[in-house]
């Protein structure tokens, strides 16, 4: 259910950019005022975008959120502190702790809506540390900050 509802948010949200482009572009006057001028087949062509945007956005949830492990050693109670606090210095804020298991948001309202609000960042403790799920980009770079803070947090003891 949740990958027909990224699915359909990815779709409006393509919707939204072209409409934006598509406004800038007639406002200042960069093409005529409507359709028939700005597409050679007037609204033909808009109907097959709309085709190309259920494509893309069909199977863009399947690129964009991954799962990923972070190695990071320790107990959780020694290391819990450290990675709420890394987390918040990233701009994200603890949304809810379940035993082991932490989830994170972002904080920002303009960046939350630019990720269309699937900003959510699940930890879910695992052997070597934790499983990371999100956003692809965001888990990629949370992944390696923390490897990289807990790494150079060891090489100092």
């Amino acid at each position: 259910m949740r990958y027909i509802a990224r699915a359909v948010k990815y779709f409006i949200y393509f919707f939204i950019l072209l409409a934006l482009l598509l406004g800038i572009m007639i406002v200042f006057k960069l093409t005529g005022g409507g359709i028939e001028s700005i597409f050679k087949e007037g609204w033909t062509s808009v109907g097959k975008i709309a085709i190309l945007f259920a494509l893309v956005s069909s199977v863009y949830p399947l690129f964009g959120f991954v799962k990923k492990t972070a190695i990071i050693p320790g107990e959780y109670l020694q290391i819990k502190d450290d990675v709420i606090r890394f987390m918040q210095e990233k701009g994200y804020k603890l949304e809810k702790e379940e035993g082991e298991n932490l989830t994170f948001r972002y904080r920002g309202a303009v960046g939350r809506l630019l990720k269309m609000y699937e900003d959510r960042l699940t930890f879910t403790r695992s052997f070597s540390g934790f499983e990371i799920e999100g956003l692809r980009k965001d888990v990629i770079r949370i992944v390696y900050g923390l490897e990289s803070a807990f790494r150079n947090d060891n090489n100092q003891e």
